[in-house]
């Protein structure tokens, strides 16, 4: 639809608890995903790219084309309250174990600025400008 969504994703190791929420609201949720899969330290967190297994490379067929921003990952499940905040209030905390500044770009990858724009009734409030990724789609050989 062309604008910006919050989306948040949640997963609860011990019952395999999953929910994917968009702009602050519940839109799915599943158990038994992974139930007590514990995550070994040490991995890689890759955005834009799917991997069959960790390192696997990178494949312009399978590529992801769009805009990023804001990606952090914590070591605790987010309430349904704090992703409905972060949503509202255009503001998003730095994960836990990863923050967004630490991604490292490679690849066909441009950084802009973003502005993170709340609406209410006939105003625009620009509450907060940051960097966003812009992945690129890959050159045609």
């Amino acid at each position: 639809d062309g604008r910006w969504h919050h989306v948040c994703l949640t997963w609860e190791n011990v019952q395999g608890e999953y929910k994917v929420y968009k702009d602050g609201q519940l839109e799915a949720q599943d158990f038994e995903s992974n139930r007590d899969f514990m995550v070994k330290p040490g991995g890689w967190v890759v955005l834009g790219q799917t991997q069959e297994t960790a390192g696997d490379g990178f494949e312009t067929s399978k590529a992801f084309t769009g805009e990023l921003a804001e990606v952090n990952l914590w070591d605790t499940v987010l309430s349904d309250a704090d992703i409905a905040s972060q949503y509202r209030n255009c503001y998003i905390p730095h994960g836990s174990v990863i923050q967004w500044p630490q991604f490292e770009v490679m690849g066909e990858v441009e950084i802009k600025q973003y502005s993170c724009t709340l609406t209410s009734g006939k105003s625009n409030q620009v509450l907060t400008t940051q960097e966003e990724f812009e992945v690129l789609p890959p050159e045609q050989a």
